[in-house]
């Protein structure tokens, strides 16, 4: 005798009769023009644009497994249901659609953390949880990247930026190895907190105005943050140095170490990463780092 529950098997029923009345165009994502053994989207694609594993989804529909309330707003946004569809698929669930889903809380640094960012004028540095919001940052930074002041809070979000501001992404050499590895720190967040609805978002948005995006989320690699090397395309004169050929852009290489500092924020702790790159050497003009190029030393600068 089966033991899956009535209701669940119903839940999945629904939601597969959702996703075959709709097309990939209906939701952003690319029609290849290939023919499709069955109407509507797949389930990688479903999947995918609400932030869940395909395993998962498939488990889902096929009754094996219940919904986080997270996990059913993300599926309401991804297959376009109206109010009623929402309250319907909710009930099947035995989830109160009147329930919010939980969000992370905007994070913020405090006063004296700015502080400490602004006396640090000899190098960039920038704090950031650990899915990559941009909390606070320093002049240099701003200067280095882009001014992360006029963007919007919301979209402040480094995984975001790379792939949605041009300037973020002629700002790296290798910016399809930087994008690959934000990805994979992402992804074991992701992981960590299956729960998170800003998370969900974030990578349902980006998986629909993205097709690089799309598909390397979907390869589902992972990775934890450490230290390491990061190179830019700048101004020399960002360098602190006259420009000594004809070229108007310097490769610059920061070396950093990751510094872990704890936040309060109304009683909870918050894990927030502060990449600070402090110059040893710079080599500008002396040909020892190639005619066309500034190659210059970081080390990490220890915790203030």
């Amino acid at each position: 005798m089966s033991s899956r529950n009535p209701d669940r098997n119903e839940l999945g029923g629904f939601l597969k009769a959702r996703r075959a009345e709709l097309e990939p165009r209906d939701v952003g994502l690319p029609d290849a023009g290939t023919h499709r053994r069955v109407a509507g989207l797949r389930r990688e694609e479903v999947a995918q644009l609400a932030a869940i594993s395909t395993d998962y989804y498939a488990r889902l529909e096929q009754g094996r497994i219940s919904a986080s309330a997270t996990v059913l707003a993300s599926l309401a946004r991804v297959l376009r249901l109206d109010d009623d569809q929402r309250t319907y698929m909710y009930g099947l669930a035995g989830k109160n659609p009147t329930t919010k889903p939980r969000r992370r809380a905007p994070q913020k640094v405090k006063p004296h953390m700015q502080r400490v960012l602004d006396h640090i004028t000899d190098t960039p540095a920038i704090v950031m949880t650990p899915v990559h919001d941009i909390l606070a940052w320093n002049q240099l930074a701003a200067a280095l990247m882009i001014d992360f002041g006029e963007v919007p809070e919301r979209e402040r979000n480094f995984l975001r930026l790379i792939f949605t501001d041009p300037r973020m992404r002629t700002l790296y050499p290798d910016w399809e190895g930087l994008a690959r590895a934000v990805i994979s720190y992402i992804r074991m967040e992701a992981a960590r907190n299956p729960d998170d609805a800003r998370l969900a978002e974030l990578v349902g948005d980006l998986s629909i105005r993205d097709p690089q995006f799309r598909q390397w989320w979907a390869g589902h690699h992972v990775a934890f943050k450490r230290r390491g090397a990061r190179t830019y395309n700048t101004h020399p004169r960002l360098l602190g140095r006259k420009r000594s050929n004809r070229k108007d852009r310097a490769e610059l290489t920061l070396r950093a170490t990751r510094s872990l500092f704890q936040l309060s924020w109304r009683g909870s702790i918050v894990s927030c990463l502060l990449w600070l790159q402090t110059p040893q050497t710079c080599n500008w003009g002396t040909g020892s780092c190639g005619s066309h190029r500034c190659r210059s030393k970081f080390r990490g600068a220890q915790q203030p």
